[in-house]
């Protein structure tokens, strides 16, 4: 959710380590349709556990969501 400190863990670390070409999207949990109405990709991606979840796929392939913001470095 937004300002969630998890959510917000999340973004911090997406910010200081992704590419340029890379695409970062951000759902909403309370409205995924938003998103998944402009962004295919983002149809399914929920929260897991009901914690914050990345994502990283590659083309459209998607790895194991993790809910750990560390991880996105492995992934």
């Amino acid at each position: 959710k937004k300002g969630d400190a998890a959510t917000d863990a999340f973004l911090d670390n997406a910010r200081k380590q992704w590419p340029p070409y890379r695409v970062f999207a951000w759902v909403d949990a309370d409205n995924p349709a938003v998103l998944e109405s402009i962004l295919a990709a983002a149809d399914g991606k929920t929260l897991v556990d009901g914690k914050a979840a990345a994502y990283v796929c590659t083309e459209g392939v998607c790895k194991e969501p993790t809910t750990n913001p560390a991880l996105l470095r492995s992934k």
